[in-house]
């Protein structure tokens, strides 16, 4: 029972995540920092918590002159671990070797 509320719960974070950054075009923990820094901003956007979610681990697919296509969520590792192991998976896709990646938020 525990593990399945667990995994239940990762769903329904990668979901909350993936409409946060279909909404916002950049990466649940870009708006997870924005946030944090100016509370002011985001709360003027009067997201619904239970279908979005500030929180590092989603990260958008962007199609050029096109824009947003589609999301990765990752759930269930912490929001800054969530958000790197995406970086750390597109950049090998796509053989980029030198990408900055945040390790503290």
């Amino acid at each position: 029972p525990r593990v399945r509320r667990q995994r239940q719960m990762c769903i329904r974070d990668r979901r909350r995540k993936s409409n946060s950054v279909l909404l916002t075009e950049r990466s649940s923990l870009q708006l997870y920092m924005a946030a944090t820094n100016a509370p002011e901003s985001v709360k003027q956007m009067v997201l619904d918590p239970k279908e979005y979610a500030m929180l590092g681990g989603g990260f958008p697919i962007c199609v050029e002159e096109v824009g947003v296509v589609a999301t990765v969520a990752v759930s269930g590792m912490g929001q800054v671990s969530d958000h790197d192991v995406i970086v750390k998976c597109i950049s090998k896709y796509l053989h980029i070797d030198e990408v900055p990646r945040i390790r503290t938020v």
